[in-house]
Formats: structure tokens, sequence, C-alpha cells
């Protein structure tokens, strides 16, 4: 049986667990989904797994920022006793809200001025 994508806006969505209660975003308009959303599954394609492989860098171009709820990273010290969240620097908050900001409306078109 062939895997499946999940298309929103037409383009494949990206599966993350950045967002509580949803593991789908749409690079496209910033929607997310939970797993038995109601975006269509597509049957796998060469050609949806390389845009589905793109949508995914895309979208760790700008979610390398963001500090998810209940983060806790295996280089940080404090982190081994609270969430990031709980200690991060004002610098670190700052870049995360950004990050999640520039999320919320879609990428797509942020992401590919950017790397022209």
């Amino acid at each position: 049986m062939k895997s499946r994508v999940k298309i929103h806006c037409g383009t494949p969505m990206v599966p993350t667990m950045m967002f509580s209660g949803a593991e789908f975003y749409c690079i496209s308009c910033g929607s997310t989904q939970g797993l038995f959303g109601s975006a269509p599954s597509t049957p796998e394609t060469p050609e949806l797994l390389e845009e589905s492989k793109e949508n995914q860098e895309r979208f760790k171009k700008v979610a390398a920022d963001c500090i998810p709820m209940g983060c806790m990273f295996p280089d940080c010290e404090k982190c081994k006793h609270e969430q990031h969240l709980n200690h991060a620097g004002q610098e670190d908050l700052g870049k995360s809200d950004a990050a999640y900001n520039l999320l919320a409306g879609g990428i797509l078109e942020e992401v590919t001025d950017a790397t022209n």
C-alpha cells in the first residue's frame, strides 16, 4: 500500500509536532490540522514527495527559532528540570515569537523570496 500525502492549498502539508494538537502545517496559508483533519490525502508520487521535501526544508528554516510548549532541549542544563519556555532569555523568546507569527500567515512566499 502506498503512503499518502496530506494536501492543503494545492501543496503537501508539512508533518510537525511544533503546534499543540496539530500534526500538519500548510506552508501556503499557515493552517494547521490534526492527524484526522479535513485536508485530503493523496497517494504519494515522486513529484509530491519532492515537493513535500522542499516544503519541509522551507518550514525548518523558519521553525528553527520556535520554542514549542513543553520543549526540553537535551543540551540545556535547566531543561532537565523544566520546559525551555520557563527559562529562555528575552532574545530567544523574541525570535520564537517572530517565527511563530511568520508561520501563522504561511511562509511559501517569504522563504521563496529570501532564497532568490
